[in-house]
């Protein structure tokens, strides 16, 4: 969404460097600081997917990884920090990301440079990053470079002495999860404090649970926040942590699908930061009071529970709402495919004979037609909320990922319900295949 110099590097609905500075203006005066993040290392999919940068990719069959040996990946990546920089003029911090490095040191070139230099991989890739921060230092030395911790978290305390990285970096560290383990805990206590002066830490307030996830579950992010909580409260004395970062994830790549879109995080966020800015965190208490006033919502407290119908009125809100309702079609969805009479009278065989009970197909899609007309509501919802919010790249993406397949399915079976029911005598068992009037695969029945 960046608009880099080069169109290559720039998606169609980038932001103008108009918009930028217009997110900067109202970031300030919301006493909000603007971090912009750049891809150095890995993820940088976006750039090594097109055939003019294929090259530059560490591992030719994949395109996350820039090869961190060829002249022409440093001077490119300069280039986009040059970029960067530029748009970000007041910015006191950058992140350089570099996380999730899943292929190095396997290109010719690499290889033949770890031989050179005697390096093994964790030199290679600590030598890359101290490059990248030293290139941003130089050119504004006031500026903070994070980097996520992920790849520090195998090597040993004296090659991160030894590259001076500490120097240059603050990592950030990051886990999603429920509980934080205990070998994180020891890596930063025992390495990262003796390494950087400082650290941050990162949770997640939505899109860690599923590359495909529509709904948020707040309950598993609120305690995801508990569990650093506990984490950094027995480190006090160990390691300076500067802050939190409250990650948003909005793809798990970028050939991914959306997973849940911003409004559908939202009370999830607040939450989870009405949580962080309590006097209580120890306790672990889930923050009713700042939520509700935040959101705006009729309960707050049923927020927990995934999909429910809560009443909201911060901005984005009806796309929180459709989204709600749409997990709660799906839960009727589930259940009509659960059912007996589902499940024993409309198989691939019963379609592909024509051959069923019509009182157990009747009782089987007893609920069809009401699922049919709540998910057509909920498509007029869905494009009306979503005008107000996207552009409509992401109304169509999410309506091609989440909306239309639902729609064909049900509209198959609709048609082979009404197949099933027309008739009114069958064969003699066993019965003959002959050519299916369906083929099973179109209906998708499990």
């Amino acid at each position: 969404m960046f608009p880099y110099r080069r169109v290559e590097l720039t998606a169609r609905n980038a932001y103008t460097k108009s918009e930028i500075a217009a997110i900067q203006r109202l970031a300030a005066e919301n006493q909000l600081i603007v971090i912009p993040l750049i891809q150095t290392f890995g993820h940088l999919e976006f750039m090594l997917k097109l055939k003019e940068y294929k090259n530059l990719r560490e591992e030719p069959r994949y395109p996350q990884v820039i090869c961190p040996s060829r002249n022409a990946s440093l001077t490119l990546l300069k280039e986009m920090i040059d970029d960067m920089l530029e748009l970000h003029p007041a910015s006191k911090y950058i992140h350089i990301g570099s996380d999730e490095v899943y292929y190095l040191g396997e290109c010719s070139q690499c290889q033949e440079r770890l031989k050179k230099m005697k390096w093994d991989k964790r030199d290679l890739f600590l030598n890359h990053m101290t490059t990248v921060a030293k290139y941003i230092k130089g050119r504004r030395p006031n500026l903070t470079v994070l980097a996520w911790d992920d790849e520090f978290r195998q090597m040993s305390l004296e090659e991160l002495l030894s590259s001076n990285v500490g120097k240059l970096v603050e990592p950030v560290v990051w886990k999603y999860t429920l509980s934080i383990p205990v070998d994180l805990s020891l890596a930063i206590s025992e390495k990262y404090a003796e390494v950087f002066p400082s650290i941050w830490i990162a949770s997640a307030f939505k899109g860690a649970t599923g590359p495909d996830m529509i709904a948020t579950d707040i309950d598993y992010h609120w305690r995801n926040h508990v569990a650093w909580m506990q984490v950094v409260t027995s480190l006090s004395n160990t390691v300076n942590v500067k802050g939190i970062f409250l990650t948003g994830w909005q793809r798990y790549d970028h050939f991914s699908v959306l997973c849940e879109l911003l409004p559908a995080g939202f009370p999830s966020l607040a939450v989870n930061l009405a949580y962080l800015s309590s006097s209580r965190l120890s306790s672990g208490s889930w923050p009713n009071n700042k939520a509700t006033q935040a959101l705006k919502c009729d309960s707050v407290e049923a927020l927990r529970k995934l999909g429910a119908p809560v009443r909201c009125s911060f901005p984005g809100a009806p796309v929180f709402e459709a989204v709600n309702a749409l997990v709660t079609l799906r839960h009727s969805y589930q259940e009509m495919t659960e059912n007996s009479n589902f499940r024993g009278w409309f198989s691939d065989y019963n379609n592909e004979m024509v051959f069923a009970s019509p009182s157990h197909i009747e009782e089987a899609f007893a609920d069809l037609g009401r699922i049919k007309m709540e998910l057509s509501y909920i498509r007029r919802d869905v494009q009306k909320a979503m005008a107000d919010v996207y552009d409509p790249s992401v109304y169509d993406e999410w309506m091609a990922t989440h909306i239309r397949p639902l729609e064909l399915k049900l509209e198959l079976w609709w048609e082979a319900k009404e197949r099933l029911l027309a008739k009114d005598d069958w064969p003699r068992r066993p019965l003959k295949a002959g050519e299916p009037p369906v083929a099973s695969g179109q209906l998708g029945l499990l």
